[in-house]
C-alpha cells in the first residue's frame, strides 16, 4: 500500500482515518453487503466514467479484523469492480492496479448501516431485503430504529411496517413479495388469513388476476360475509365463493342476496309478522313488540315501527 498523494480532485479524509492507494487483490467486500449483483450495463458505464473522467470520491475501507494488510469495503462496491474491469481490460496500465481509499476503524454495525443505506439509495432490492436488512440491523446489531430510519430519510412508522414483513409472514407470501408476484401490501392483507387453503387460494388469485390490494381486501370481506352467513346451504356457500373470486358478484350484489336469503329463513318482515300480532292480546302485542325492538334486526324494528303507527292513526277518530 501507498499513501496516496497524487489526487489533488480528492476530498481529504478525517482526521482519524488514513488515505492510501490500496492493490485492488487486497480489498475483501463487506460481508454485510446487500447488493450482491450489478447489472454488467451499469457496471460498464462507471467503469467507462473513471476511465476517462477519473474517480469522483474514494472508496472506504476497514482493516480486515483476521487477515493482516487485507481490507474490507464499507462503502464503494461498484467503484472497486470498476476499477477492477478497467485493470481486465488495460493490465498494462498501472492506473488500475490500486484505487484511492480512506482507510478507518468500522465496527460491524456500522459497515452494515452503511451497506444498508447505500443499496437502499440506489434501490437495489425489494420490499423483502429491505425487511430483513432492517430486521439484522435492529435485532442483531442493536442500533436504535430512529437512528436507522434517519441515515436513509425515513419515518420510525416506515421501518416498522417493513420489519412487519417478516413477522410470522409465511414463506409462501415473502417468496411471492420477494419475485414481485405481489405487493407487499397484498402480503400483510393475505397475512391475516388464519386458513392455509384459503390463503393459498386468494394468493393464486392475485397473481392469476393481477387484483389490486383493494380488489383483495373486498374480495376478503366478502368471503368473510358468506362465511357467517348460518342460512346458506354448503352448495350455496360454494356457489358464492366461487363468484367472489371470479368477480362475478359485488359487494352491494352479495350483501342483497345474503339479505333475502335471511329474511326468507327468518319470515322478518312486518308482512310475515303483522298476522301474528294481529291474533294476540294487547299485553302480548307489547311483549313481542319489545322482543323486537330488543332483538331483530335494524331493518325490521323499522318497519315494526311504522307499521304500528299507521295502525294508531288507522284508530283513532
Amino acid at each position: 500500500m501507498t499513501r496516496h498523494s497524487n489526487a489533488p480532485n480528492l476530498p481529504s479524509p478525517p482526521s482519524h482515518a488514513q488515505f492510501l492507494a490500496i492493490p485492488l487483490e487486497a480489498i475483501d467486500p463487506n460481508p454485510r453487503q446487500p447488493r450482491l449483483t450489478v447489472e454488467p450495463r451499469e457496471l460498464a458505464e462507471l467503469a467507462a466514467s473513471i476511465l476517462h473522467g477519473g474517480l469522483d470520491y474514494p472508496i472506504k475501507v476497514r482493516p480486515h479484523a483476521e487477515l493482516k494488510d487485507r481490507f474490507q469495503v464499507s462503502d464503494g462496491e461498484r467503484r472497486l469492480r470498476a476499477y477492477r474491469l478497467n485493470r481486465e481490460a488495460h493490465p498494462e496500465d498501472g492506473r488500475w492496479q490500486a484505487i484511492p481509499a480512506v482507510v478507518s476503524e468500522t465496527s460491524d454495525a456500522e459497515m452494515g448501516l452503511i451497506a444498508f443505506r447505500t443499496a437502499f439509495q440506489r434501490s437495489s432490492y425489494g420490499a423483502v431485503g429491505i425487511a430483513k436488512q432492517l430486521k439484522a440491523l435492529i435485532e442483531q446489531d442493536g442500533l436504535d430504529r430512529e437512528a436507522v430510519a434517519r441515515s436513509i430519510g425515513k419515518s420510525v412508522d416506515f421501518v416498522n411496517r417493513k420489519m412487519a414483513l417478516l413477522h410470522r409472514m409465511p414463506e409462501a407470501l415473502l417468496e411471492a413479495v420477494e419475485s414481485s408476484r405481489i405487493s407487499e401490501g397484498h402480503a400483510l392483507s393475505l397475512k391475516g388469513i388464519p386458513e392455509a387453503a384459503l390463503r393459498e387460494r386468494l394468493l393464486k388469485g392475485c397473481m392469476r388476476g393481477n387484483w389490486s390490494r383493494q380488489d383483495l381486501r373486498e374480495r376478503i370481506a366478502m368471503l368473510d360475509m358468506v362465511a357467517a352467513n348460518p342460512y346458506l346451504t354448503e352448495d350455496e356457500r360454494k356457489e358464492y365463493d366461487g363468484q367472489v373470486f371470479r368477480g362475478q358478484i359485488t359487494k352491494a350484489e352479495l350483501e342483497a342476496d345474503l339479505e333475502a336469503i335471511r329474511q326468507d329463513e327468518t319470515g322478518s318482515t312486518w308482512g310475515a309478522m303483522e298476522p301474528i300480532y294481529q291474533r294476540l292480546n294487547a299485553s302480548q302485542r307489547r311483549d313481542l313488540v319489545q322482543f323486537l325492538w330488543e332483538n331483530a334486526p335494524k331493518e325490521l324494528r323499522i318497519q315494526t315501527a311504522i307499521h304500528l303507527d299507521a295502525l294508531r292513526r288507522r284508530k283513532s277518530p
